[in-house]
């Protein structure tokens, strides 16, 4: 930790000479960024990954990225990747270098390693919210000096039939 916070205070030491109004913009994320204890994230981590294939490389800084992204209020992940790849500024912010910054699929896997329950249970649940009916057909002309079907036939006949019935009781 104190290694990390050494770190990234000559990087914003260094950057200050730099960007300096921009370095006051964003120094209230930057001391938030400095009080973030990022030791025990490799063994929390640990276990959501693999001990065989390629190591998982730069946890840390995907979640000092997701920090800093809360920190300047950023809603969408694909933006805010893009604003990381653009700006060296964010870019050593999050302890890293212009050349290893973490991509979106990283931030992605990232999260959907920390997920509490099954991502393609929950896909499937998703798909299945949302059902869309057929839009049912229109009814074809019958062409010409042709009618309609009926679409509730046997309506004049009940109609007479009730007619019928009333005056039979009125006349007893």
């Amino acid at each position: 930790m104190l290694i990390i916070s050494n770190l990234l205070f000559q990087i914003s030491h260094v950057l200050y000479k730099s960007f300096p109004k921009k370095e006051i913009q964003f120094e209230p994320s930057i001391s938030k960024l400095y009080c973030l204890d990022l030791d025990i994230l490799g063994e929390i981590l640990k276990h959501y990954y693999s001990n065989i294939g390629s190591p998982a490389t730069l946890q840390p800084e995907i979640f000092r990225s997701f920090s800093l992204m809360l920190f300047q209020e950023e809603r969408s992940i694909t933006n805010w990747v893009k604003k990381i790849h653009a700006s060296e500024l964010f870019t050593n912010y999050i302890g890293c270098t212009k050349n290893n910054v973490p991509s979106l699929g990283a931030h992605y896997n990232f999260i959907s390693r920390l997920w509490l329950s099954n991502l393609s249970t929950d896909r499937a649940k998703v798909k299945k919210i949302y059902y869309y009916k057929k839009k049912p057909s229109k009814i074809k002309a019958p062409g010409k000096n042709k009618k309609l079907p009926n679409k509730k036939p046997g309506v004049v006949k009940a109609f007479i039939l009730y007619e019928y019935m009333a005056k039979n009781i009125i006349h007893l």
